[in-house]
C-alpha cells in the first residue's frame, strides 16, 4: 500500500488524488451488482490547540515548501509528512 501512495499527498492533507477514481470505479461495480454501499467515518479528530504545536506544523510546513522550491524532493517528502503527523517531531 505505501508504494501507491503519493509521496506529496501529505502536503495536501494525506488524500492521495488517484483515491477518487480508485473509489469511483468500484461504488459503479457495487451499484450494477444492486448493492448500496453505506459508510460509516470516525469523524475528524480535532487541530492542535496548543500554540507550540501550531508554531512547530508551521515551521516544517514551511520548511518543506523550501525544500521543494530548490528541487530536494526527498527532504520536502519528509517535512510535508512530519508536519502534517499529529506527532509532530
Amino acid at each position: 500500500i505505501q508504494a501507491l501512495k503519493d509521496p506529496f499527498a501529505d502536503a495536501l492533507g494525506g488524500i492521495p488524488p488517484g483515491i477518487f477514481g480508485f473509489v469511483d470505479k468500484e461504488l459503479d461495480l457495487f451499484k450494477r451488482s444492486g448493492i448500496s454501499p453505506l459508510f460509516v467515518f470516525q469523524g475528524v479528530a480535532p487541530g492542535p490547540q496548543h500554540s507550540m504545536f501550531v508554531s512547530r506544523m508551521e515551521q516544517q510546513m514551511a520548511e518543506a515548501w523550501n525544500f521543494l522550491a530548490k528541487g530536494l524532493k526527498g527532504d520536502a517528502q519528509k517535512c510535508f509528512a512530519v508536519s502534517t503527523s499529529r506527532i509532530n517531531g
